[in-house]
């Protein structure tokens, strides 16, 4: 019976890798069944949403760049009466879109949807984006923007974010992005309303002092925060590939 031992060993060792490929071909399968039935809704209301953020954000973009009170006056209109309500249904559903990523496709989806790390940055005195993990320093603000203005232009032109010159803050998500956008936004309209600088605080005069820097950002960031939407649905594709 003894020469009975060694086949009757190998069978239950190939059993046993068996079942775990078994097991492992179960679980693909459920990944493409869940991903089939609830990754065409989500991707819908995803794009759908995105779309008409960024859409929003160039339009005010465009009108500021008029350089005329008219279209300063519409881009105040499209980002109180268009934007803003678009945010609100952002801020409400960003965290159901990147949990439903997170469950359908997976982590590295999630990220380029909402980040947690992007809460980190904001926008210094130099209309210039700014990591607090980081820090900053002050009082140099035309040497800043010239980096800042340069490092945009390569950016964009290049039209991927990924090798982003050095110091040149970019959010890892979509969401990071349209918060930093609108954050110029806010700081446009309210130095605009200032115009012309009387007598300036030191502050107001960093905030307030280079509206053409200020033009220039809103319209690289709004570039970038376009990149940033691609990103989502190249990073899908890779899923399904």
């Amino acid at each position: 019976m003894k020469w009975l031992l060694v086949p009757m060993a190998w069978i239950a060792v190939a059993a046993i890798a068996l079942a775990i490929v078994l097991t492992w071909v179960d679980a693909r399968r459920g990944a493409h069944e869940t991903l089939a039935k609830n990754g065409p809704e989500l991707e819908s209301e995803l794009y759908a949403l995105t779309g008409e953020l960024t859409s929003s954000v160039r339009e005010i973009g465009d009108n500021i760049r008029r350089l005329d009170d008219e279209g300063l006056a519409e881009a105040q209109r499209l980002h109180e009466e268009d934007l803003t309500p678009l945010m609100a249904q952002w801020d409400s559903r960003y965290l159901y879109f990147r949990n439903r990523a997170a469950a359908i496709y997976g982590a590295g989806v999630a990220d380029t949807i909402s980040a947690e790390e992007d809460r980190n940055y904001d926008l210094s005195n130099c209309n210039i984006l700014i990591d607090r993990r980081v820090g900053y320093t002050a009082g140099q603000c035309e040497r800043d923007r010239e980096h800042e203005a340069s490092a945009a232009r390569r950016v964009v032109r290049a039209g991927e974010t990924d090798d982003a010159p050095e110091g040149f803050n970019i959010p890892q998500a979509f969401s990071g992005n349209l918060y930093a956008v609108n954050h110029l936004f806010v700081r446009y309209f309210q130095c605009m309303g200032r115009q012309p600088l009387v007598d300036p605080s030191p502050e107001e005069a960093e905030r307030c002092g280079d509206m053409d820097f200020l033009r220039a950002m809103i319209a690289a960031r709004s570039d970038i925060m376009g990149l940033k939407r691609t990103a989502i649905a190249d990073a899908i594709r890779e899923t399904q590939s």
